[in-house]
Parts: structure tokens; C-alpha cells; sequence
């Protein structure tokens, strides 16, 4: 699922990110700014997103597609069936 599907998750994610980038722990690690610890995590799971958006919304424009098309062929007049030329000239009874 991709983060426009599953905004909520999306949501929930983020801040456990942001969570523990920022811990007093890891920035004392690194000795960075929160901020950059911030825009790090962030920016890592912003190319994750776009990976899995990409993947499930070409997924679901397959889907858009096949149904367009079976839709399509549904709403499609049937083709009357061709008559060979001459053909209402035929009749049934033999002629004498």
C-alpha cells in the first residue's frame, strides 16, 4: 500500500521516525542537531513513499485500465451480422 492509500499508517510511521532520530541518544552519537537528524529521517522515508506509491499506483492503473477497457467493450454496440451480397434474393422454396 502506498501513503495515499494508507494515510493513517503513513501518519504513525512518520512520528515513530522522527522519534527515534531525534532521541538524545542518537544525536549525542552523531552530535548533530535535532534538526538535522529531522530532515535526515524524513528524507529517507520520503524516497521509501514515493518507491512504494510508484509500485501500488501503477498497480492500481493496470486496474483503471483493464476495467476502462471491459467497460468499453460492454457499452460497444454488437456488430450486426454481415449479409452476403445477394443474399435477400435467396428465399427458402426452390424456385420452378
Amino acid at each position: 500500500m502506498c501513503y495515499k492509500h494508507s494515510e493513517r499508517s503513513r501518519q504513525v510511521d512518520s512520528i515513530q521516525k522522527v522519534e527515534s532520530a531525534t532521541s538524545s541518544s542518537y544525536v549525542e552519537k552523531t552530535r548533530r542537531s535535532k534538526a538535522d537528524a529531522l530532515t535526515e529521517a524524513l528524507s529517507g522515508q520520503t524516497k521509501k513513499r514515493r518507491a512504494l506509491h510508484a509500485q501500488c499506483c501503477r498497480r492500481d492503473q493496470h486496474i483503471r485500465d483493464r476495467d476502462q477497457d471491459r467497460d468499453q467493450w460492454v457499452s460497444r454496440p454488437r456488430p450486426r451480422p454481415r449479409q452476403r451480397p445477394g443474399a435477400e434474393f435467396e428465399t427458402e422454396t426452390e424456385c420452378t
